[in-house]
């Protein structure tokens, strides 16, 4: 057997942590240490969060459907605009700096998917594009960066869900599981003709 040696996982092999929002704080919470880490405190309560590892800060939606960012660098806290109706999701693509998110459309009952650009954000422009709208409900959305892809689940009548997917842009919005897609075998055929070994 060799001997134990000294390693601190911080730098090695970063043990992973969760970030968690309560109703009045953001902290992480590191579950193998047994001990939360306090990042921002006295705040309205989050409803939507999520973090950008790379430039190590945190975006969230709270309560007075205000937009917040929160840089672990210098340590401020910076309200970035007011959203006009509830959010539903928030999510990044970390490749092209984007963030995404879903508010409920209060006019159409209907859900609007929104794209914030990070790089007019490092000039302090704040620009929000609506990249589509539709009369169904999202409930959830996620990026792939690398197949520049929009994928989010969504209903029209609240029993029946979809998972659907487009473009960064939402152009070419298709669902993912296609009905009657699947080629299924013709019974009429007979049994399999698969060889056997005697």
């Amino acid at each position: 057997m060799s001997p134990p040696i000294l390693v601190n996982t911080s730098y090695e092999a970063p043990l992973p942590t969760l970030l968690i929002a309560s109703t009045d704080s953001i902290f992480i919470d590191d579950i193998d240490a047994n001990h939360n880490y306090s990042v921002v405190s006295g705040i309205n309560k989050p409803l939507e969060i999520s973090y950008l590892m790379r430039e190590n800060k945190i975006f969230w939606v709270n309560q007075m459907l205000e937009f917040l960012m929160y840089d672990f660098q210098s340590t401020n806290k910076s309200k970035l605009f007011d959203l006009k109706f509830k959010p539903k999701w928030l999510t990044l693509d970390w490749l092209e700096r984007s963030i995404y998110y879903i508010e409920e459309n209060n006019d159409n009952f209907g859900s609007i998917l929104n794209k914030i650009d990070l790089n007019y954000l490092d000039k302090n422009v704040i620009k929000t594009t609506e990249i589509f709208s539709t009369s169904a409900h999202i409930s959830k959305i996620e990026v792939s960066p690398y197949t520049k892809k929009i994928y989010w689940i969504q209903t029209v009548d609240g029993l029946n869900h979809k998972i659907m997917y487009s473009n960064f842009n939402g152009t070419d919005i298709q669902e993912f599981f296609v009905p009657n897609d699947r080629k299924r075998r013709d019974a009429s055929i007979g049994y399999c003709k698969c060889p056997t070994i005697e």
